[in-house]
């Protein structure tokens, strides 16, 4: 659980950098368009702090990786790698959107989101995992 919360860390640091300092060029990477817009540009940094929060919670956790704060980081990661993923996959199958960088995203998001499952399923995100047993 520990290298998994450490690489979503050190992925959502990056992009909530990205957001923050340029959500329009960070936009078109991934959607091939910027943005438009005064109230687009300040909900994607909005996007970037919260973004940026996540991964310091999940370096934060991957700290004591048996700790309950591990399994409640590797839950919270897994739900936003499978959220990101679904957004990501409706701007390109759907919305017909994709810049350069939105199917590396797409795999990493999926990629991070296995990494973090199988490292909640073994029960390495939780002491209290091993106590039920």
């Amino acid at each position: 659980m520990r290298n998994a919360l450490l690489a979503a860390a050190a992925v959502e640091l990056a992009a909530g950098v990205a957001l923050l300092a340029a959500p329009s060029g960070a936009a078109a990477l991934l959607l091939g368009a910027g943005l438009e817009g005064e109230g687009a540009i300040l909900v994607s940094r909005f996007l970037g702090a919260a973004v940026l929060a996540l991964a310091f919670a999940a370096a934060a956790a991957a700290r004591e990786p048996g700790g309950p704060a591990a399994a409640v980081m590797g839950r919270t990661m897994l739900l936003y790698n499978l959220a990101a993923l679904a957004i990501l996959l409706h701007a390109a199958l759907v919305m017909g959107r994709a810049g350069p960088l939105l199917w590396p995203s797409v795999g990493l998001h999926a990629g991070l989101s296995g990494w973090l499952l199988r490292g909640l399923r073994s029960g390495q995100g939780s002491r209290t995992n091993t106590a039920r047993k």
